[in-house]
């Protein structure tokens, strides 16, 4: 479709060469800014289009999107890094688009389209789309930029609102494809993982649904949001292979989390492998060490067990996953099935704290914020710069740019999934930046203004050329909220705070 476009194929010189111009001039129709942008979404809007341009600005020259779909698709999900040569191509392309959508012979779309659109396409056909830009002084190449990059963001944001309405009953489904791709040796394949991606975006991305990402899913998107549910609860060890063995891993596990565990000694033990209680709960527990899915006969055994000693709760906890029957049986008894990587949610599915809560931060330790207090907000403002102005220095590869931009909006809301030293770079930078110096322009007054910090309102007092700390724009209740904030973050990242008074303290 996007050779019909001109994209991927020679041009000749009648193609490159501008419509004659005619009686209908752009000065005649009087055009504006928004009744072209109009068009332009009407003609172009739909299909592979403004990904497409996206790619091609960030270097993509491949034949085409279906041909070349690796590095496409590698191009899409990266942030903007455009190129001058890119830039001028996708511009070029741009006009080429619009100029044969709005042809007569390919007008067809437009017969119920309403006149103004009829209006703007008739006098793109006649002048040429480059001469419609000009005339009514929006530079394509800004207008790709701006246009392309909300696409983008805008398709990103339905993802992760698709995933985080269904997180609950997709972290396990996601975990058991995990574990069902490890092998007895530790080796992960992450096919099965890929596969339930794949299922996932057909059912809830049909078609359509997607604008930017329409050729093909952002499915790096989705794997590092994914990653990010998945370490936050993992086991740092893997069990034991032996099925006795690990019934005791799983019990020590349990133990850490401060439940009381008695693991059986013998077979005849009514379908229950351990008995765990705390706080007057009792859960009956089947343990299965499985390389193949789980079926209906662990989930019968733990209900047995649990009917069998009148404990409160069953549950399964085994690896491999778990088959479509065994979970249709688990719903319409009550059996709750727990892939062992989850084992350090099982507290919190039973409604018990556990005891470990002052254990050591790992080397692996992962963290979820959450940014929604002013304070928090003002942090998110932060991590959004660190992300777009010192990602390298800060550490921060191109996946954590991008969630960061996405799950954290312009006003500093949302959550955010990070390791350790993604936490360090953060909390380093935002420090940086806020002790950073800031001169005072006819530019960016009123942006400082508009910015809703507390104290953003005096920017209007001070003269142009002052130089101001980014911090004064908090005010001093919020300026202290913020670097209790950044210690505590920075603290909990393993990262020195030393380093952190010392940044804020210049």
């Amino acid at each position: 479709m996007f050779r019909s476009f001109g994209f991927g194929r020679k041009k000749t010189k009648r193609e490159n060469a501008e419509p004659e111009r005619s009686a209908h001039s752009v000065a005649d129709l009087s055009l504006q800014q928004s009744e072209v942008t109009d068009l332009v979404a009407s003609a172009l809007g739909d299909g592979h289009f403004f990904g497409t341009l996206y790619a091609i600005m960030q270097g993509f020259e491949g034949a085409a999107p279906a041909i070349d779909l690796e590095e496409y698709a590698t191009l899409l999900e990266k942030e903007p890094s455009y190129s001058e040569s890119g830039i001028e191509r996708a511009r070029s392309e741009f006009f080429e688009m619009l100029n044969g959508a709005s042809s007569s012979e390919a007008r067809q779309w437009n017969t119920n389209s309403d006149s103004t659109h009829r209006k703007v396409a008739k006098c793109v056909a006649e002048n040429g789309a480059a001469r419609v830009f000009q005339s009514i002084g929006l530079d394509a190449a800004e207008y790709l930029k701006n246009e392309t990059e909300r696409r983008r963001r805008v398709d990103l944001n339905l993802v992760w609102h698709a995933l985080r309405e269904k997180r609950d009953h997709l972290a396990p489904i996601f975990r058991s494809a995990m574990s069902r791709g490890r092998n007895k040796y530790g080796d992960l394949d992450y096919g099965p993982l890929i596969k339930e991606i794949e299922e996932f975006c057909a059912y809830a991305f049909p078609e359509g649904t997607l604008k930017f990402f329409y050729i093909l899913h952002p499915r790096g998107f989705i794997h590092t949001i994914i990653n990010d549910w998945l370490m936050l609860n993992s086991v740092s060890v893997e069990p034991p292979i032996d099925g006795v063995a690990f019934e005791h891993w799983c019990g020590d596990r349990l133990a850490e989390q401060g439940w009381a565990v008695t693991v059986s000694q013998a077979s005849g033990d009514q379908g229950v492998d351990i008995i765990v209680s705390q706080g007057g709960k009792t859960v009956a527990v089947q343990c299965k060490r499985y390389e193949k899915p789980i079926g209906n006969k662990a989930v019968q055994e733990a209900f047995s067990g649990k009917q069998h000693y009148g404990a409160n709760a069953a549950c399964v906890i085994g690896s491999g996953g778990f088959t479509r029957s065994a979970f249709e049986l688990a719903r319409s008894t009550d059996v709750k099935l727990l892939d062992y990587q989850m084992i350090n949610e099982f507290s919190k599915i039973y409604g018990e704290h556990g005891s470990d809560d002052s254990a050591d931060i790992s080397a692996d330790e992962h963290f979820y914020l959450y940014f929604s207090t002013p304070a928090e907000k003002a942090m998110g403002r932060l991590f959004r710069t660190v992300a777009i102005a010192h990602a390298d220095q800060a550490r921060l590869d191109e996946p954590a740019r991008t969630k960061t931009l996405t799950l954290i909006d312009e006003d500093g809301a949302g959550e955010l999934g990070c390791s350790n030293v993604e936490l360090a770079g953060f909390a380093a930078f935002s420090a940086l930046v806020l002790n950073g110096r800031l001169s005072v322009s006819e530019n960016n007054r009123q942006k400082l203004v508009e910015s809703g910090f507390p104290n953003s309102a005096a920017v209007l007092d001070l003269p142009i050329g002052h130089e101001m700390r980014m911090y004064e724009l908090l005010g001093d209740e919020l300026f202290g909220e913020v670097q209790a904030l950044i210690r505590a973050w920075s603290d909990a990242a393993g990262f020195e705070t030393d380093a952190i008074d010392t940044i804020l303290s210049v």
